[in-house]
């Protein structure tokens, strides 16, 4: 019933092309990773493929720290001493919608990071579980977290979401601990 189906000679013929066209373009424009590459990596394909979808290939935080492991960088060296001592530039980023661009790395992480995507799937769960408050929390903690780490330090978030003239302000104290009960 099933035939297999043999390629043209013109399909080979283009094939043989398109990939002589790759190797020509790899020698003349190395990859982002170039002189990154560590062969014997900690982290194996295997451990790679096991990991849930939220951090799988889409994932910018995962990406950024696999790209770091692999180049030899320690964490300290990327590490933002997050917004400790200046909470201006995330709350002019929220109120106003501006973009905040000086010579620091820190407000050029700002800038880029200026939204959260909210999938359709997830904001209508949300909806339907009565869990709109925890949802809001979740993604003004995603917002927070300009490092991708994944946690944050209570007081920053208590800072930055409980405080009335915050202009990230989402909650009350006493809200914001059941909330994070």
């Amino acid at each position: 019933m099933a035939q297999k189906t043999q390629p043209s000679p013109e399909l080979l013929a283009a094939n043989q092309r398109l990939l002589a066209l790759r190797r020509q373009q790899m020698r003349r424009e190395p990859g982002v990773d170039a002189g990154c590459h560590q062969p014997n990596a900690s982290l194996e394909w295997p451990a790679l493929l096991e990991l849930p979808e939220h951090l799988g290939w889409g994932s910018a935080a995962l990406t950024a720290v696999l790209r770091r492991r692999q180049c030899g960088q320690s964490t300290q060296e990327t590490n933002f001493a997050y917004l400790e001592a200046q909470s201006g530039p995330v709350e002019k980023r929220m109120s106003d919608g501006a973009q905040i661009l000086q010579g620091d790395s820190r407000s050029k992480v700002l800038a880029e990071a200026a939204s959260v995507k909210l999938y359709p799937d997830i904001g209508l769960a949300m909806l339907r579980q009565n869990m709109t408050a925890p949802g809001r929390l979740w993604l003004m903690s995603r917002y927070l977290d300009v490092a991708g780490q994944g946690s944050l330090r209570i007081d920053i978030v208590t800072k930055h979401l409980s405080t009335k003239n915050s202009g990230l302000y989402l909650c009350g104290k006493r809200q914001l601990r059941n909330l994070l009960r």
